[in-house]
């Protein structure tokens, strides 16, 4: 992919320091993405969801959410019970929230995962801690999703194809 290591717009500074104009073409040390760097490569570009990359990762999100409060991994509480995710929260997008059920499953049970499960688990909360939504890398964080998905489930997910 034209963002892995080794190829062009491969640097963080690429992105995140692009040149100036109206500062003597000197770099711009915020370290901000800057949708003016995308244009370099994306002509047409007017948000950072280039070719709604971010927008299919983003629904594909919803559904291993989704996927993982049904399998009982997932809460926002801090303290016991820790009950699954509301409707609502399965609905608001704030991914960077979810936290892994200490302690076991709904029953009070300690959840026995697999080796992928565990796995998916990990996925799913590196990926919305990051917060960038596959920007990155959105080929292989849409693999993740995938496979992820279909570690909890055992099925392929709806919104995603793996690439």
């Amino acid at each position: 992919h034209h963002h892995a290591p080794g190829q062009l717009g491969s640097r963080c500074v690429d992105c995140h320091m692009p040149t100036v104009t109206t500062n003597g073409n000197t770099p711009n040390h915020s370290f901000y993405a800057q949708l003016s760097a995308c244009k370099t490569c994306h002509a047409a570009a007017t948000n950072f969801d280039v070719n709604g990359a971010m927008s299919e990762v983003k629904a594909a999100m919803f559904e291993l959410e989704a996927a993982l409060n049904a399998a009982g991994y997932i809460t926002r509480s801090s303290a016991a019970p820790y009950e699954g995710l509301t409707s609502d929260q399965l609905k608001d997008g704030a991914f960077e929230l979810d936290l892994t059920r200490p302690n076991g499953s709904p029953d009070g049970g300690v959840p026995v995962l697999t080796a992928d499960q565990a796995g998916a688990l990990y996925n799913y909360l590196i990926i919305a801690r990051g917060g960038a939504l596959g920007v990155h890398n959105p080929r292989y964080v849409r693999q993740l999703i995938f496979d992820s998905y279909k570690a909890i489930t055992g099925n392929a997910p709806t919104k995603i194809v793996r690439p």
